[in-house]
């Protein structure tokens, strides 16, 4: 969210700029939060390192399309609410 506002990106979606910042800040963020959640799976007591790639990117596809699904519409509340008062 930090990055976002730092880049100006509009929750509103006005210019494909605001779309494509969406799609890095999901990919990236996504991206960290994938190769973590990956390293705890397949530590000590767990799945075992040679799963590690496949497990890094099942999570990151799960997440970033999580984000690109869940965030615009989630992004865009505040500005639906406003409409409707």
């Amino acid at each position: 969210v930090w990055l976002l506002r730092r880049l100006r990106f509009h929750p509103g979606f006005g210019t494909w700029r605001d779309v494509g910042l969406l799609f890095v800040a999901a990919a990236v963020g996504m991206a960290v939060t994938a190769a973590n959640g990956s390293a705890w799976l397949c530590g000590p007591g767990g799945k075992g390192w040679a799963v590690f790639t496949q497990a890094v990117a099942t999570w990151w596809l799960g997440d970033a399309a999580g984000v690109l699904v869940v965030g615009p519409a989630v992004l865009a509340w505040p500005a639906v609410a406003r409409l409707r008062e």
